[in-house]
């Protein structure tokens, strides 16, 4: 049953596009995983040891940002023969976009209160994966571009775009913001159950703020705003520890 027809800025998006976006996400994902499989079983042996440091997960990243681009342009865009604006990527300000970053930056700022305030201790787990070897700048660089810029782009467009966009079409307003939060939470499971639950604090600040604007851009910088100022502040903290 419908309850409430989609916000008209909001991307128009039907349940057999979502099921063939992901179709294609799991196709592509698929993929990856063998090819993959194949060049590290015929290449480990001349491969340098990449374990203990951060390179796994800025090539996760990327890869990670390639296969939703591709799962949303096989699955949506080119099949409906859209334009990029058409589904979510409408012409921002970029002084609006500027205070949005700054907002994400407050809001990573935010959410390091509210752990502070509750005792949440997310361990060394998000250090690990970071920054596993300290503060080296090349290892600080490349996990600034990928997890704090690279990565937003494509959680945003699967969780804030596709999906988002089409619980829009279902459910009201402050159902849709609440289970896609809790989906972008759960996705978030290696992480201890309380920063999970910030985890989708977050996600329910992405997803309002891309119902107020409809554009998706909102939400990518709100979220590179906020991945930057925490790989900025575990490598500066690193930078100070001799």
């Amino acid at each position: 049953m419908r309850l409430l027809t989609i916000r008209s800025c909001l991307p128009a998006i039907d349940g057999w596009t979502v099921i063939l976006v992901l179709i294609s996400l799991a196709g592509l994902l698929g993929l990856v995983i063998l090819v993959g499989s194949l060049l590290y079983w015929l290449l480990s042996a001349r491969l340098f040891d990449v374990q203990e440091t951060p390179w796994p997960l800025v090539a996760g990243s990327i890869i990670q940002t390639l296969v939703i681009v591709g799962a949303v342009e096989i699955g949506w865009r080119r099949r409906k023969k859209l334009l990029w604006k058409e589904i979510g990527f409408g012409k921002t300000s970029l002084r609006m976009l500027a205070l949005i970053g700054v907002a994400g930056v407050l809001l990573a700022g935010a959410i390091e209160f509210i752990e502070r305030q509750l005792d949440v201790k997310p361990g060394d787990l998000i250090p690990e994966l970071i920054a596993p070897q300290g503060f080296v700048w090349t290892h600080f660089i490349a996990v600034l571009l990928t997890v704090g810029l690279l990565a937003p782009i494509a959680e945003e467009l699967i969780f804030r775009g596709v999906l988002y966009s089409w619980l829009r079409t279902r459910l009201n307003m402050f159902l849709a913001i609440g289970l896609n939060a809790g989906l972008f939470g759960v996705i978030h499971m290696g992480y201890p159950l309380p920063l999970m639950v910030l985890v989708a604090l977050m996600g329910a600040v992405f997803a309002w703020s891309f119902e107020k604007t409809g554009s998706l851009w909102v939400p990518i910088v709100l979220h590179m705003g906020q991945n930057s100022a925490v790989v900025i502040a575990i490598y500066a903290t690193l930078y100070r520890t001799p």
